[in-house]
């Protein structure tokens, strides 16, 4: 199986926001603990996603945990 590239992970992200989105479910993004980490609020729960890190490796994480959130994949717990 062919890893997914960062373009085509965000799409797959941009997509689902907008079927969120189609459904009237809010999806908002803050700051967490740095640059490269987000708190992810989708409808009335929220998850935490990145890593605090200055550096290429940290944009790709996150990138792989957004797409992990909105595709079904491994995530952290919704609170």
């Amino acid at each position: 199986m062919s890893k997914k590239t960062n373009s085509a992970m965000l799409l797959d992200v941009f997509h689902a926001i907008i079927e969120l989105c189609e459904k009237d479910t809010p999806v908002q993004f803050q700051r967490d603990l740095g640059r490269y980490s987000l708190t992810v609020f989708i409808g009335d729960r929220h998850t935490h996603i990145g890593v605090p890190e200055l550096n290429d490796e940290a944009f790709d994480v996150l990138i792989r945990n957004l797409h992990d959130l909105f595709t079904g994949g491994p995530h952290l717990s919704m609170a």
